[in-house]
């Protein structure tokens, strides 16, 4: 038969005659993916889609502290809502998988559960405000669960959509409340930090006030001014002093006493102690001229001479003027002398003073760099703190405001826009598609085991089959002489036939009946739409 060319009509004729060969492999292949497309169980599947609104104010006026893009915060959602918490919850609330669940072990219906609830985000096209380029934004999402009931997954679904809800608005929430105490503790540490440096600051210039940089111009003018009035009472100092001198030397040529006349109206006048040793002076360099140094004259002069030196010696140790003076010329030189010298020492007291000034501020100029420096460094640290605090302070503002966006439900927010249904259609498995496939497969088969058996055949089957082995067409063709026994042998593979597609035709028939729907549903269902 290998020789043997296979054409469409000899093709059609090897099937006719292999029939049983095709029908059986088929049945057998149809009628298993039927039974397995039919004993799946049914599983529905309920769905509730969650659109993302936009903040409700325009950005510019309040900005939102929640930075995190759609998509990430809806992952963390996710996890935070399919914890073995919240899962164990809602299997107890709605008797999910009771034969697994077996004492406190639920790892199993978590696993199970898991597969169960789907997450899809749904996404469009859109243009990045920040960047100006087209990308794609998460605008919405769903989520699934699959149960074998209807009900169970639509109440399942329920519970999930309000759980992403709830924790949505919860983790949004706590993020503005989170900014908010965090810019609230930094507010206060920083304002600790710029009322240490206002104190730093009040201690500096309190201890170091008058050296201060603001205080260099004026520390200098009264550094100035102080060296003039220095200038001016040094010349007055001298101006006195030199007075004073000119009023000694003259006090010192006047005579304490008036001129006195001795009594006797002969008009002789009695000299005062300073005359009488200018006389005896004279008598004695007269006498030493004439005399020698034994004369009783000479002697008695020298004695006088030094008893008069040291009466006037004493005087003048005992007090600085006469004080029996007499002579108003002398009084007032002397008077003069000592306004001189009190004035004089009220100056020279002034310019101690006046020094000791001096050197005040001159110490407040030579301190001035280092606490120039000390002050400027506190100055900038005090700034800057101050700076920070300020923004800080702004920033809480903006937090406050932000928290109250999300607190008013004014700023991004998740809406449920298709509550889960009750969807009356198993999602899977599907049977069409399985059927479907049943049915190619089994055609497959059967072809297939038409043809591995017409492979094993040696015979020669029509009139061409013998000419291309002969070479030679043949001479004449004998028909087909059908019997009595033919005829009933023929009868009875058509009855057998009918009563395998009859079988085949009842099994399908119950399969329908138990694994779909009752047959007086169907029929029902069938009538009322006729």
């Amino acid at each position: 038969m290998d020789d043997q060319g296979m054409s469409f009509g000899s093709f059609l004729a090897t099937i006719k005659r292999r029939r049983w060969y095709f029908v059986l492999p088929f049945a057998f292949v149809l009628l298993g993916i039927t039974l397995l497309a039919y004993s799946l169980p049914a599983v529905y599947r309920s769905t509730g889609k969650i659109l993302i609104e936009q903040q409700g104010l325009p950005a510019d006026l309040v900005r939102s502290t929640v930075t995190s893009y759609a998509d990430e915060r809806i992952a963390g959602i996710q996890q935070r809502v399919m914890t073995a918490a919240n899962l164990v919850a809602i299997m107890d609330r709605h008797g999910l998988y009771p034969d697994i669940r077996r004492g406190s072990d639920n790892s199993s219906a978590l696993q199970l559960m898991r597969r169960a609830v789907t997450l899809e985000m749904i996404s469009a096209d859109m243009v990045d405000p920040r960047t100006g380029r087209p990308t794609q934004a998460t605008i919405a999402f769903s989520i699934s669960f699959d149960a074998d009931s209807p009900q169970i997954a639509q109440a399942v679904a329920a519970d999930l959509v309000e759980l992403y809800l709830a924790e949505n608005l919860k983790e949004r929430q706590e993020v503005t409340q989170e900014a908010s105490r965090f810019l609230d503790d930094e507010a206060a540490r920083i304002s600790k930090d710029v009322a240490a440096i206002e104190a730093r600051l009040a201690a500096l210039k309190t201890e170091s006030g008058s050296s201060l940089p603001e205080m260099m111009s004026v520390n200098l003018q009264a550094l100035q001014r102080l060296h003039d009035r220095l200038r001016d009472l040094d010349q007055s100092i001298n101006a006195l002093t030199e007075s004073s001198i000119l009023l000694e030397g003259e006090l010192a040529r006047t005579s304490p006493y008036s001129s006195v006349s001795l009594p006797g109206g002969r008009g002789e006048r009695v000299l005062d102690p300073r005359e009488q040793l200018k006389v005896l002076e004279a008598q004695s360099l007269e006498l030493s001229a004439r005399y020698s140094v034994e004369h009783p004259d000479r002697i008695k002069v020298e004695r006088e001479l030094s008893a008069l030196r040291s009466a006037l010696r004493n005087e003048s140790r005992t007090t600085s003027t006469a004080p029996d003076a007499d002579n108003p010329a002398y009084i007032q030189l002397r008077a003069r002398i000592i306004a001189n010298d009190a004035q004089l020492s009220a100056l020279r007291q002034s310019r101690g003073e006046l020094e000791e000034q001096v050197q005040a501020y001159e110490e407040r100029i030579s301190e001035a760099p280092a606490v120039e420096q000390a002050y400027l460094a506190l100055t900038r640290d005090y700034e800057s703190a101050l700076s920070r605090y300020q923004e800080v302070r702004s920033k809480l503002m903006d937090a406050k405001l932000a928290e109250s966006l999300e607190t008013e439900s004014k700023g991004e927010r998740f809406t449920l826009i298709e509550p889960p249904a009750l969807s009356p259609v198993p999602v899977k498995p599907n049977r069409s598609a399985l059927l479907f496939l049943g049915l190619v497969l089994a055609t497959g088969s059967g072809v297939g085991s038409v043809i591995l058996r017409q492979s094993f055949d040696k015979g020669i089957y029509g009139a061409q089959a013998l000419a291309r082995i002969a070479g030679s067409p043949p001479l004449g063709v004998i028909p087909i002489i059908e019997t009595v026994s033919d005829r009933s042998r023929r009868n009875r593979r058509r009855l057998i036939g009918g009563l395998g597609a009859a079988v085949v035709l009842v099994i399908v028939v119950l399969i329908v009946h138990f694994l779909v729907a009752p047959l007086d549903v169907l029929l029902g269902i069938t009538a009322s739409g006729g």
